[in-house]
């Protein structure tokens, strides 16, 4: 049979087609299975999705005001994440931890050691107050005030005050108050500094502020061991004790500078609330002039004085020589 005849082209064309009829079938399930596997993927991706949690914010604790009422030492700060402890004067965190931070902080061997240390003070101060102050007790502590002012007065050192504690309960033995008096060493030395040294200010500023009264100031330097002092002292009239000389305040001042000393009695001075346009002298040794030209751009109506204790100086020599050539 031939090639060409119709019978064999048939056959081929029909090969043919049932080829690309199997073709476009293997094409279409594999186009199906390709789609299932990336729907199924897709499931499966999405799945993961859902099922995998949320990693959740963690939230900062704030300070709560009820808790003073379990922890009566603790205050609030600016800050909300931190409170304030008044036993121990620090700050710590409750960001983390909230209340837990508190106790952790109770549980600390710094804050135990204060807590001890407060209650002894406490129980100390209990005791100081729940005293009656009767009459035997008013005189005893007018006794001893008497001793240490007497003491001060004439510059005796503080530890005659223990031989004379002694002395007065063995000579005045029917007295209550002698015999009851404990002022040595240290407890006089508390009352000139902390009782007696007050109230003398108290009463130079009543004076000046009161009588609306012109000063002049008076300064000059000490060598006390390593340090530099300076008194500051005012010469005043008062219509009750007529010209009074009072010593207002002593001040270290490492630097000795003219600018340093004159900024430094401007401070004194307004810190006790003293006119400074009533100031009407100034009196030094040590760079006056210097220190007075400084006070003088403050103040244009200061007066200079010189040094009083030069000025005495030079009179008493000038009496001699009078008296030994005249």
């Amino acid at each position: 049979m031939s090639v060409n005849s119709p019978i064999n082209c048939c056959a081929l064309y029909g090969d043919s087609a049932s080829l690309i009829f199997n073709f476009v079938n293997i094409m279409t399930m594999f186009s199906k299975s390709s789609d299932n596997e990336n729907e199924s993927e897709y499931n499966t991706n999405n799945s993961m999705t859902q099922t995998i949690p949320k990693k959740k914010t963690k939230r900062l604790c704030y300070f709560n005001d009820r808790w003073k009422n379990t922890y009566s030492w603790i205050r609030e700060v600016n800050n909300p994440n931190r409170t304030y402890c008044t036993i121990c004067r620090k700050e710590f965190g409750v960001g983390y931890g909230g209340e837990g931070g508190v106790k952790k902080h109770v549980e600390t061997e710094f804050h135990k050691s204060e807590m001890r240390q407060a209650s002894t003070f406490e129980s100390i101060q209990n005791v100081l107050v729940s005293q009656k102050d009767t009459n035997a007790q008013s005189k005893i502590a007018a006794a001893e005030l008497a001793w240490a002012y007497h003491i001060d007065e004439h510059a005796f050192s503080y530890r005659s005050l223990d031989c004379s504690m002694r002395l007065s309960k063995i000579t005045f033995p029917d007295s209550e108050v002698a015999t009851k008096m404990s002022c040595g060493r240290t407890k006089g030395e508390i009352l000139i500094t902390d009782v007696l040294a007050p109230y003398s200010v108290e009463l130079i500023l009543s004076d000046l502020t009161n009588d609306h009264a012109f000063y002049s100031i008076s300064s000059d330097m000490l060598n006390h061991g390593n340090k530099k002092v300076f008194p500051l002292a005012l010469r005043y009239f008062d219509l009750k004790n007529g010209v009074s000389n009072r010593l207002l305040d002593f001040y270290d001042e490492f630097n000795e500078t003219s600018e340093n000393i004159k900024q430094t009695i401007v401070d004194i001075l307004s810190k006790y609330k003293l006119d400074f346009a009533h100031l009407s002298a100034y009196s030094a040794d040590s760079k006056f002039h210097s220190v007075y030209k400084l006070l003088d751009k403050e103040n244009e109506k200061i007066l200079p004085a010189k040094c009083p204790a030069h000025i005495i100086l030079c009179t008493r020599l000038l009496k001699r020589m009078r008296s030994a050539f005249l």
